[in-house]
């Protein structure tokens, strides 16, 4: 299986980064958090369904 994140995946993944660390209020933080889960559930899945 292949572990490492693609270039877009990886510049998907800075901007969200930099989005929750920048986030105004608990609310829009948690946006972001679910966001990055949501986001590295789907990459795990490509990667075990490759």
């Amino acid at each position: 299986m292949n572990t490492e994140l693609t270039e877009g995946e990886c510049r998907y993944f800075t901007r969200l980064f930099e989005k929750l660390h920048s986030a105004v209020g608990p609310e829009e933080a948690d946006m972001y958090k679910t966001m990055i889960a949501g986001a590295l559930e789907m990459a795990l899945a490509r990667r075990v369904c490759d």
